[in-house]
């Protein structure tokens, strides 16, 4: 989720009725305590200085899961409560704990996939919910604040029901998205793999589904306003195996692997140079985009090694 969403978050959470919990009126260090817990779990950007294949692993992990955020709300906590007067440090654990994981829920219900049980499992959950960056879904959080002291209790509350009730409609709209998939599959004469539905910028109306089957990947791109007429368009997983095992010895194709959950590898030949391309179809909700995110580019020699390897983004930085 974008890092204003979750700037709000916390003290949409303080005006809901949780900023009491230090003392019985409402305290701007409460407000402020909630939004640095809520931020406080993305310090696991700074792994993008150490190159993206280690931002890929280790991004939405330790800081992100559950235990994690226990130790993430305890650092909060005690950084505000050595500040007089002293809060009663239960009470300031308790407000970080609940800014850390309103800030792993919102990362949650996205795509990017977020390792809630680590360090038990690596594996990422993702609801598939809501686009990292939807302007809707952000204005629903600033209502309460434009109120201003009216926004308080009754008024952020009702703007936590109307997130909720937003985010249900999402799930009906992902639902709905997965089930004409596979409607317009059996229609079309076509075999139904697994599907799963994403949402696409810049509005929930905007969704695009992956099918999955042994030959390939079936993208389409659905539209409420126009619900019958989808694009398909067909990527196939058969890779040329001797460059795919050749390539598996990179640090960085091995990264990309363990994070991708449709990874789209195919060859590209010019001037005689060969070049394997790594790209999660995850990330192709808008698939004219002339950059595309997390890109990996494998070049072989005349020899079949390779000679360079690297994500495009590393390349250009």
């Amino acid at each position: 989720m974008d890092l204003v969403t979750h700037a709000l978050s916390g003290p949409l959470l303080g005006r809901a009725g949780l900023e009491r919990w230090l003392g019985p009126e409402p305290s701007r260090r409460a407000t402020w305590l909630l939004l640095v817990a809520a931020l406080a779990p993305d310090i696991d950007n700074l792994l993008f200085v150490k190159g993206t294949a280690a931002y890929l692993d280790y991004h939405r992990g330790f800081t992100h899961s559950f235990a994690g955020g226990i130790v993430v709300a305890l650092v909060v906590a005690a950084i505000f409560w050595l500040r007089r007067p002293r809060p009663r440090f239960r009470a300031a654990f308790l407000l970080a704990l609940a800014g850390v994981y309103a800030h792993i829920f919102l990362d949650l219900i996205t795509s990017y996939g977020t390792q809630i049980f680590y360090p038990f499992t690596q594996r990422r959950y993702g609801l598939n919910l809501v686009f990292i960056i939807d302007p809707l879904f952000t204005f629903l959080f600033t209502l309460p604040f434009l109120m201003k002291r009216r926004g308080r209790g009754p008024a952020a509350r009702l703007a936590l029901g109307t997130i909720s009730a937003y985010l249900l409609l999402c799930g009906a709209l992902n639902l709905g998205a997965r089930a004409a998939t596979r409607h317009y599959l059996i229609s079309s004469g076509m075999s139904p793999g697994e599907t799963a539905a994403f949402p696409r910028p810049p509005s929930p109306l905007g969704w695009f589904a992956i099918d999955v089957t042994p030959e390939a990947y079936r993208q389409f791109h659905w539209s409420l306003w126009h619900p019958r007429s989808p694009q398909m368009v067909i990527y196939p997983r058969a890779v040329r195996t001797d460059l795919l095992e050749e390539a598996r010895r990179q640090p960085d194709v091995r990264a990309f692997l363990r994070f991708s959950r449709y990874p789209h590898i195919y060859v590209e030949e010019k001037a005689g140079t060969r070049t394997l391309n790594f790209f999660d179809l995850r990330f192709n909700g808008i698939p004219d985009r002339s950059v595309r995110p997390f890109l990996l580019r494998a070049v072989f020699d005349e020899n079949g090694r390779v000679s360079s390897c690297g994500f495009v983004r590393d390349q250009e930085s």
